[in-house]
Formats: C-alpha cells, structure tokens, sequence
C-alpha cells in the first residue's frame, strides 16, 4: 500500500506501552511526518509514554491508551471495542497501529495498512528502529533520516544549564544502575566503576532512579560516593528534564532500559551493559556507543529461553568493572 499525501490531512498513530519501545518507533514515525507535514497527528499510547511525549508539538492530541488496567475504560474486549468507537469518530485518514494489530480495519480510515504483514519480510535480527523505519518506507515514504529524536522544552535545557554550572570543569557521566532485575549489573560493580572514573578522571557522576526500588538502589550509590562528585538523578525527575541533562553529559552508563533509548535520542556517548537481551535488536541506536556482554557462551539471550546458569540475575555480574572502566576510557577520550 502507497499514500497520496494530497489525501491525508489527519494521522491516528496507534503507539506502544514502553517508553524505549516508542522511543525506537520515533526514526519512523518522523519520516512519515516530514512526508505528512500539514497533517494534524494524534498519538493513542500507554499512558507513561503520553506523559513522556505530551510538551512535543508534532502531536495535535494524546489519549492515554490503558488496555491493562482492570479499572481503565479501554481494558478487556468491550474496552478495545469503546477505543475502536472513539477512534472512529476522529475521522482519521491514515492509521499505524505500532502494536501490529487488527485494529486499523475497523477505524474507517481511507489508508488502514496492516503492518503486521511486513513483518515476515523482514530479516529477524534487524533492529527495531529499522524496522519501524522499513514498515513505513513500505507505505511510499521516503526516508529523509534514521535518527531518534525527543523533543526537549526549552525550561528544561536551561535548568539543565543551570545545574551544571556548579560543575565547570569535571565531566559529566550519568550511571543508570535500573531497570528489570534481571538486566541490571551489580550494584556493587556500578559503585566501584563511579569511584574509578572520580578517582581516575574527577568526574561528576550523576545517579539515576525512577521507580521506590531503582531510588533504593540509586541512593545506596550516592552514599558510597564523594558528595562534591556527585550529582542526585534519582526521584520522580520528569523525563525532559533527564533528556537535557543526557544531552549535556559526556557520558552515559546504563543497563537495557528506556533511558538507553533516551540517550540515543539526545547523542550521548552510551556504554550499554547486556546479557539477557538482544543488542542487536534493541541497542543504542546512532550515538556513539560501546555494548558490554558477559563472557559467556549463551550470551546475548533472548530471554525466552531457559538461562543455562540456572539463574538469570547471574548473568550480568559476568561483565567486569575493568571492561566497563576500559569501556568508559575509550569514549571518553
């Protein structure tokens, strides 16, 4: 299927729950925008990404978009069928459902691709952005560029500015000890990395921590730190805000969760630690970067399968601080 751009003048994206996910479909979604630049877009999501994408302009409306929430107007199969009502009388001319479902048929758009179809033709290790990207470029869109983006106010890069003025001269490594359970490296080792890089380069380590256990986490960290080398991440810290001060570090050190894609949004150099998952697949996407695995010969897994430790958790503390400390070094320099 090929759109006539003199046809659409308003675009439902049927977005996903995970901020990385969105974050990965955005290289795509843009291209369609530059190629649809009147067209009036409306994002329908999890509610966390409608939070996280809510100040960017290219979205005329934002619906949280709640299937898992028994109390949600959306749950369950009567939810799915009010969400298909409501869509309905938008009156949308071009629907991308990013979830790949049926969805599209029923919404009455003139253009209502099934981008599941794709799915088949294209190689299973390509990367997720790429493959957003190739899904529509099958639609007649030209791809003008592959690179993530986030749109950042412009309060948040001056507050960005701000913090960091108390910081002239060190540079800026942001550690992001987070994430699932199983994807995250020891505490232990983040630690010791962060005391390496003062010790080593004097530089400001900032700490990130969203959710009560990743500030637990996060807190620990602080307080095995100097004070006047340490910056305080950690908190309900809206997302834009992180962004600008992604941007503004030299540095990123993180394990396979959303901030990763974020870093990649906003160009920061990303040492990125794996074991459990694809990088592959799901990796930093055009910053510069450096992916750390464990030694092991099941490594990279999928997860799916059965851990041949016998204990995912173990996975990662395979990876060295020295690696990750050489890691740091060369992109660093």
């Amino acid at each position: 299927m090929r759109i006539d751009p003199a046809h659409i003048s308003r675009v439902l994206v049927i977005g996903l729950s995970c901020i990385g996910d969105m974050l990965l479909s955005m290289p795509g979604i843009n291209n369609l925008k530059h190629y649809l630049p009147k067209a009036r877009f409306t994002l329908w999501a999890g509610p966390t990404v409608v939070n996280v994408f809510k100040h960017d302009p290219m979205w005329s409306d934002l619906v949280p978009y709640d299937r898992w929430s028994p109390t949600s107007e959306f749950y369950g199969f009567k939810g799915r069928l009010r969400a298909l009502r409501i869509m309905r009388k938008g009156h949308f001319d071009l629907v991308v459902d990013l979830r790949e479902t049926l969805m599209p048929l029923f919404i009455g758009a003139r253009y209502a691709p099934l981008l599941l179809l794709k799915r088949p033709f294209l190689p299973k290790t390509i990367h997720e952005a790429e493959r957003v990207i190739q899904k529509i470029y099958a639609l007649g869109v030209p791809i003008v560029s592959r690179s993530m983006s986030y749109y950042v106010p412009e309060e948040e890069r001056q507050y960005a500015e701000e913090t960091l003025l108390s910081f002239p001269q060190k540079k800026l490594v942001i550690a992001n000890p987070g994430g699932r359970e199983h994807k995250r490296w020891p505490v232990e080792n983040v630690i010791e990395l962060s005391q390496r890089l003062i010790e080593k380069r004097q530089c400001l380590i900032g700490i990130m921590g969203y959710t009560e256990e990743e500030q637990t986490i996060a807190s620990r960290i602080v307080k095995s730190l100097p004070s006047d080398y340490t910056l305080n991440l950690f908190g309900r810290v809206p997302m834009p805000r992180i962004a600008a001060i992604l941007q503004k570090a030299d540095l990123f050190v993180t394990n396979d969760s959303g901030p990763l894609h974020l870093a990649s949004a906003m160009g920061t150099p990303t040492v990125a630690i794996y074991g459990p998952s694809l990088p592959d697949r799901f990796g930093p996407w055009g910053n510069r970067h450096i992916v750390l695995l464990p030694q092991l010969p099941c490594a990279p897994c999928d997860e799916g399968k059965k851990c041949l430790l016998g204990n995912r958790l173990k996975c990662l503390g395979h990876i060295s601080v020295e690696d990750a400390l050489q890691a740091c070094d060369n992109l660093l320099k």
